[in-house]
């Protein structure tokens, strides 16, 4: 099989219009560049904003364009369907959201030829206005969860500790200077990020089904680490990232779960001893919110949510 230097994927759901941006800025950028080969897979997971058939007839010029249109929503996980006939010897991850600025690319594979010690390289993320957006965080555990996302973690951390924890667990509310050289985080966002392909042929799987929609960058970027490998930040390599576009189309009680979910499964894989801790922070954290937040008015949705979480936590 003939190996090419980096398989990309893209997955798009409902933002089929910045998914083109996206394309189009890839191929003016590199139009003229053969620094490195590729393969890029496209995958529609049944959009409904747009026909995805006229989006494939639009780039049908380019064979390097794989296009695969789903009647189904797989989430990330839909990248494990095509593991076995990638070309690459680096995967890239590239957002639909995302547009190039600079050259990312070449920078980040010539950071990866030049140090085997590094499992995940990341492009230095910013803002359709040009503004850091440092999205890097440590591994979750129960402080990150009671601290980071719990109401009343939050009111200690930010009144009696003065945001310690969040400035732990979260580099973008410390000095961006940190981030001006190659920096070594816990976890990355996907936006584009390139990972060593050896590994996830190792692990036999892209994405763990466990966390199709969310946390599939926070289990990536944790399997690499247990693999002894490093997942750096490359400040050189730059990347506009429109972020989170299709994420905040969903509904808020959808995130909520998929969410309160993923954490619970996150450490079944990982911290199995700490779960039933993790449990009676998330039901405490839930009583709260029930009894003090104004936004849970409808009583459908509290009772709805209630029973969910507590499914989850009995389970």
């Amino acid at each position: 099989m003939e190996k090419v230097d980096i398989t990309i994927s893209t997955i798009n759901y409902n933002i089929t219009e910045k998914l083109h941006r996206c394309i189009d800025s890839f191929l003016d950028t590199y139009k003229d560049d053969n620094s490195f080969t590729y393969e890029w897979y496209i995958i529609d997971n049944n959009s409904q904003d747009a026909d995805f058939n006229e989006t494939i007839e639009k780039y049908s010029k380019y064979p390097h364009l794989k296009f695969i249109k789903r009647d189904d929503n797989l989430g990330l996980a839909v990248l494990n369907t095509i593991l076995d006939e990638v070309k690459g010897r680096y995967w890239l991850f590239l957002d639909p959201d995302t547009w190039q600025y600079g050259e990312p690319i070449p920078k980040l594979i010539e950071f990866m030829d030049s140090h085997p010690e590094v499992g995940i390289a990341s492009a230095m993320q910013y803002t359709p206005h040009k503004n850091p957006l440092l999205y890097y965080s440590t591994h979750y555990s129960i402080s990150k969860v009671f601290f980071i996302g719990t109401s009343i973690g939050s009111i200690v951390d930010k009144y009696l500790l003065f945001n310690k924890m969040q400035r732990i667990h979260f580099p973008w509310n410390r000095e961006q200077e940190t981030f001006n050289k190659t920096t070594e985080v816990d976890q990355v966002s996907f936006a584009c990020t390139l990972e060593r392909m050896k590994l996830l042929k190792e692990d036999g799987y892209v994405i763990d089904p466990d966390f199709s929609f969310i946390f599939n960058d926070v289990d990536l970027c944790k399997r690499v680490k247990d693999k002894d490998y490093k997942v750096m930040i490359v400040p050189s390599a730059k990347i506009i990232h429109d972020h989170s576009s299709a994420y905040k189309k969903t509904k808020m009680l959808w995130k909520r779960k998929i969410t309160i979910k993923a954490q619970i499964k996150y450490f079944h894989k990982y911290h199995k001893y700490r779960v039933l801790l993790l449990k009676l922070v998330l039901f405490f954290d839930l009583v709260l919110l029930i009894i003090t937040k104004p936004f849970w008015r409808r009583k459908k949705i509290r009772k709805n949510l209630f029973l969910f979480q507590l499914y989850q936590i009995l389970n």
